[in-house]
């Protein structure tokens, strides 16, 4: 358990840890100097019943807040310390908020310094600290008399700490370690310490620094101050780092170390912002503003996606738009200081890492938001698929929430979703989908009986259909036989497209001119030549009979009949399997299919618009089949 100090400055913060521990967490020359902390510091104890806990002690000094937000990054509870000479002071009051706006929901309070203060002076700062108290997340926490030196009240402090509990495991999902400090030692290289925020850690592991996704492996690991060879969430880990880029130009406060599915760089943040109570004036859309998550501090933006302004004490739907981007997800709490950096505004926690960058405050999205917000990803996932009629990418989706399909399978049968292609979406909108496409055919049909049908960038645009969900759901109705996909465009069962009586008896001039597959057809203006037709008209009639799936243009001078057409694409099917993974070039298809370089170009390039194949360079990929693409020539 990870447990943060806070407090005033010289309020004793350092001094009871060093009472409970037996270490002095001030580790700096320039913190011995002056008499104070200026940078996070760490102690490691078994209390009185044996369980281990960290302390971070925290600066209290008002210029060195940021590394106070720095340190309660991913704590479990608070240790708020007053002086009973000085009562409760600035900082006491801007820390207390801070563990407030995070969320903090247990922690002990330690009066200290009560040898030096008369009962009735300890009776006025404790009645004080409880109405501090009363409206903040740690409302009725404990508080304890104490003096350090004089060992007062450390026995019962312990026992207090005791009661606490740790923050629920997420061991589940992803590692992830926000940074908070980076440096190298002579003999073993670098090491980065933190607290575990997800996952486990084991020695050997392979990490990316985040956002800058830059590989590293862990060669040495400390867990709580011992040398460890796993290390779970809650815990505070040293890290020794190996790799290419473990140096600390490219590491720094404010990186994180995650698994791959954890690095989700972005600079756009949607989140829940909560305006502290304390503030005096609303904050307003736009407000520039430091952005802390984890051990960051980011400057940047806040836009408000429901009004204008956001009054104190009330809760809204936010992105927050950052200079540079920062890895998180769904549930890290954030907190928001001013421009100036100089006074906390306000807290919340993120709802979409990766927030849009487009139409973030239509209504739709809101909603979307809304249902995000969900704190169990079951229950999420169900009111994003009840409420919304997007398809969820379920791989991004437990990647945003840092959880995976496998620790939710308990909670996810009982839900009713349709899934294909990686996506979910609720059985109603799947229904109206189905429902919607021979509809849509129908009405084309009718508009323009000469038309085969409608390929699959047409369908989806007439029957606004999703792009992610549209093939496995034309998939399903040509299954049942409820349409027909032929030469890449689908119709209904019983369509039948005719030329006009003049369109037929050209088609029947040219028909003979267009090859087949051991003879493909010569490009327009040749058959032109022929004909002794101007290539204008020509073109016009294969345009028309095209519409009638009657010919392909592969290019722009160059038909081919569709059993041709499919012929070719499936050696290059054929191809693509004697090839593997290497893939193919022109040179290879041309000698493969025995045809001519121009017309191989031609054929590949038509294939790649298709998205049949995909060019790198000179060497092509199979993305989907043929009979994927074009349909069956039997059909």
């Amino acid at each position: 358990m990870i447990i943060a100090t806070a407090g005033h400055v010289d309020h004793g913060k350092t001094t009871l840890i060093q009472a409970l521990t037996g270490i002095d967490t001030d580790r700096l020359p320039e913190e011995k100097a002056r008499g104070l902390s200026i940078d996070l510091g760490y102690a490691y104890s078994e209390l009185s019943d044996g369980s281990l806990v960290g302390f971070v002690d925290v600066p209290g000094h008002a210029r060195f807040i940021g590394n106070m937000l720095a340190g309660v990054a991913g704590i479990d509870a608070g240790l708020l310390v007053v002086a009973v000479d000085d009562g409760p002071m600035p900082q006491t009051l801007e820390h207390l908020a801070i563990l407030d706006l995070l969320g903090v929901n247990q922690g002990v309070v330690a009066l200290t310094k009560t040898d030096r203060a008369p009962p009735e002076r300890i009776a006025e700062v404790m009645t004080e600290t409880q109405a501090l108290l009363a409206p903040t997340s740690l409302s009725g926490a404990q508080i304890i008399e104490t003096a350090a030196l004089a060992g007062i009240g450390i026995t019962e402090l312990d026992q207090a700490l005791q009661s606490l509990e740790p923050s629920e495991s997420r061991d589940e999902g992803a590692f992830r370690l926000a940074v908070d400090r980076v440096f190298t030692l002579r003999g073993v290289g670098l090491i980065a310490t933190g607290t575990v925020f997800s996952g486990r850690l084991k020695v050997g592991d392979e990490l990316l620094i985040s956002p800058a996704g830059l590989p590293v492996a862990a060669r040495g690991l400390h867990a709580q101050n011992r040398p460890a060879e796993t290390a779970g969430t809650g815990t505070r880990c040293a890290i020794n780092l190996v790799g290419r880029h473990a140096g600390e130009k490219n590491l720094k406060r404010g990186d994180w170390l995650v698994g791959e599915d954890a690095h989700l760089p972005s600079n756009r943040i949607d989140a829940l912002v909560q305006l502290a109570i304390g503030e005096d004036d609303p904050i307003r859309h736009d407000t520039p503003v430091h952005v802390h998550i984890g051990a960051a501090d980011i400057p940047g933006r806040i836009a408000l996606l429901e009004s204008r302004r956001l009054s104190p004490g009330e809760t809204a739907l936010a992105q927050l738009v950052l200079d540079r981007e920062v890895t998180c997800v769904h549930g890290d709490r954030l907190i928001l200081r001013d421009q100036t950096a100089r006074r906390t505004l306000a807290g919340g926690r993120v709802i979409d890492p990766l927030g849009a960058v487009r139409g973030r405050a239509r209504p739709e999205r809101r909603a979307w938001l809304l249902a995000m917000a969900e704190t169990e990803p079951a229950t999420a996932l169900s009111r994003l698929l009840a409420e919304t009629s997007d398809p969820v990418a379920l791989d991004l989706f437990w990647r945003r929430r840092n959880t995976t399909q496998k620790a939710l399978s308990t909670h996810l049968v009982d839900l009713n979703m349709v899934q294909a292609d990686g996506y979910a979406i609720s059985p109603n909108h799947w229904q109206a989908w189905r429902e919607a496409v021979p509809v849509a055919l129908a009405r084309v049909h009718a508009e323009a009986p000469d038309r085969i049908g409608l390929d699959l960038r047409e369908l989806r645009h007439t029957a606004n259909l999703p792009e992610a969900m549209a093939r496995p759901l034309l998939a399903e109705l040509m299954t049942e036989g409820a349409i027909v996909f032929r030469f890449g465009a689908y119709r209904l069962p019983g369509h039948q497209p005719k030329p006009t009586v003049a369109d037929a008896a050209l088609w029947a001039e040219v028909l003979p001119h267009l090859g087949d597959r051991d003879h493909p057809a010569p490009v327009l203006h040749e058959i032109a030549k022929v004909l002794d037709r101007e290539p204008s008209e020509l073109l016009s009639i294969l345009e028309r009979v095209g519409r009638l799936g009657l010919a392909i243009r592969v290019s722009r001078n160059r038909f081919l009949l569709p059993e041709t057409t499919i012929a070719l694409a499936r050696a290059v099917d054929e191809l693509a399997a004697v090839k593997g993974t290497d893939g193919f070039t022109v040179a290879d298809f041309r000698d493969f299919a025995g045809i001519g370089r121009n017309l191989a170009i031609e054929v590949l390039e038509f294939l790649d618009r298709q998205r049949m194949t995909r060019r790198n360079g000179a060497v092509r990929t199979i993305v989907m089949s043929a009979d994927r693409v074009f349909g069956s020539i039997e059909t």
